[in-house]
């Protein structure tokens, strides 16, 4: 039998998302190795007519090798305007969020080299700054728990060995051959065109992504330093010390205090309109930013972060 190396810390109870696929059927069977009392999640989006066929196939995997299996229902639906990648997205973390209810609960999710380079690419061509290049990191906090992606350093080809090795079989998400998406046009007809030219193409890409990492660690501990001076509590920072910073200085320290505390990423887009309406203007007025299930509020002396009700 063909191993994989899962780098895991210690935990009480481990998740593993199950959508069906090879990657993550590859990583169900590794970790249920490890733990076999890990508990697989499987979330059904409804978006797909082969959807129900995906719910039994991961069922039945659980079933033949005695594994605990948790179906999360999204019962809502895109809308208009929004994108399909980005709801069904969405609506995962939130479910995960929720699960990982104490510090002793680890999700691994089954993230690859390929997908890897793929979120670089696809946050280039957004124009993402430094957290969007740095594109995923190996492990993060997420609700109470830890977030693990276990698989980073194997290549989608490896993940295929493992399978073929170990006698697993997965399914194949249609959507995935449908070029009208932007991340199967990058793996289907931009990164092979690379990867002809320079054939260790891959392997420099991910060497840069591990550059800006290293650079990204060493941010965050200068905005943890930055953050504590204007924090007046977790949920609140002193307006008047905001306020002398430059204007760069602000972007990114509002970021990171969005990211550390709430656990979202905003766009240049939105930190500028936080700054424009929050910063720049005069304390008589009071504004307000929602976002994802929070509130941005002013007082006359400080921002706040709160949960909207």
């Amino acid at each position: 039998m063909v191993a994989l190396k899962l780098n895991l810390p210690s935990f009480k109870r481990l998740f593993v998302g199950l959508s069906g696929g090879l990657d993550s059927m590859v990583l169900a069977h590794a970790c249920a190795h490890i733990h076999p009392r890990c508990i697989l999640i499987h979330i059904h989006h409804h978006l797909q007519p082969e959807a129900d066929q995906w719910l039994k196939f991961v069922t039945d995997f659980a079933c033949q090798n005695a594994l605990f299996l948790e179906v999360f229902h999204v019962k809502t639906q895109p809308g208009p305007a929004e994108s399909i990648e980005d709801f069904a997205r969405q609506a995962r973390y939130a479910f995960f969020t929720s699960i990982l209810t104490e510090p002793t609960d680890v999700l691994c999710l089954a993230h690859h080299q390929d997908d890897q380079v793929e979120t670089f690419f696809l946050n280039l061509a957004r124009g993402s700054g430094l957290n969007g290049l740095t594109a995923m990191p190996d492990s993060r906090p997420l609700g109470e728990g830890l977030l693990l992606r276990p698989l980073l350093e194997y290549s989608r080809a490896e993940l295929e060995r493992y399978a073929h090795c170990n006698g697993l079989s997965w399914i194949q998400d249609p959507s995935n051959q449908d070029e009208r998406f932007d991340r199967n046009f990058l793996r289907k007809t931009v990164l092979p065109l690379l990867k002809s030219r320079w054939p260790r193409f891959q392997d420099k890409v991910e060497n840069s992504i591990a550059h800006l990492q290293e650079a990204r660690l060493l941010l965050d501990a200068h905005l943890d330093e930055m953050l504590l001076d204007v924090q007046e509590s977790e949920a609140q920072v002193s307006l008047k010390k905001m306020r002398i910073l430059t204007h760069s200085a602000q972007k990114l320290l509002l970021q990171h205090w969005f990211k550390k505390y709430a656990h979202l990423n905003l766009t240049s887009v939105h930190l500028e309109c936080i700054i424009q309406d929050f910063l720049s203007t005069g304390n008589d007025a009071a504004p307000l930013f929602q976002f994802h299930g929070w509130d941005l509020r002013r007082n006359r002396q400080a921002l706040f972060l709160e949960k909207t009700n």
